[in-house]
């Protein structure tokens, strides 16, 4: 038999390879279950009381041991996550985490002498309400929380524009809305641009985002 002679061999042991295998599966629906509760902690804490060696020699393969089975199910639910990326249009009624979101509309506007835009840029005026459904406050950065990129990637920066009507920044209390304009600097000969909106309250394995497309008339 090849493998390393230090791991323990359960070939010949079907109960030990039933209970790893219901192992993987109950803990994946855990994991499920932990990273949608907001009563779950932000810190999780895993305690094996029968580790082992982290891996056993299955005939001639090395299995993982129960450690090793957490951290894999951990990555690939991390992996899943990043992911699952949905696309919505202007209009759509979009759930991220405890927030319902509804980009209303965009315009564009020139920028004013003394504003601080490079030549050749204009404001994008991006129109949005957000209502949180949740059962605790969920504080929404204009920064991390919403991103503008371009069809080829390119990112670009919030900037506070007096043109914008209304702020999306702050704290949103359980069952309160807000309303307002988030405003970026845009080059003015880019009409084709995505809107990266993240749950502010993410769960332990990572954040919830969606993808509104917005086009630009010519």
């Amino acid at each position: 038999m090849t493998g390393n002679k230090n791991l323990w061999d359960i070939s010949n042991r079907p109960s030990t390879k039933t209970k790893l295998e219901i192992l993987g599966k109950v803990f994946n629906v855990w994991l499920t279950i932990w990273n949608k509760r907001d009563w779950v902690s932000n810190e999780w804490y895993v305690i094996d009381l029968f580790a082992g060696r982290g891996k056993y020699i299955d005939e001639e393969n090395e299995v993982y041991g129960s450690p090793l089975i957490f951290l894999d199910k951990i990555s690939q639910r991390i992996r899943n996550l990043r992911q699952e990326l949905n696309t919505y249009e202007i209009g759509d009624t979009i759930e991220v985490g405890d927030l319902v979101i509804k980009v209303n509309s965009t315009r564009t506007a020139e920028k004013d002498e003394w504003d601080m835009l490079e030549e050749g840029y204009i404001y994008l005026l991006v129109d949005i309400s957000i209502e949180n459904t949740g059962n605790q406050e969920a504080y929404l950065d204009t920064y991390y929380n919403f991103r503008l990129v371009d069809k080829n990637g390119r990112n670009y920066e919030f900037v506070w524009a007096e043109k914008a009507k209304g702020r999306i920044e702050g704290n949103l209390g359980a069952g309160r809305k807000i309303a307002g304009e988030l405003s970026y600097g845009i080059p003015n000969d880019i009409k084709e641009f995505e809107l990266e909106i993240s749950d502010p309250n993410p769960g332990m394995l990572g954040t919830e985002m969606v993808i509104i497309n917005i086009l630009l008339e010519e």
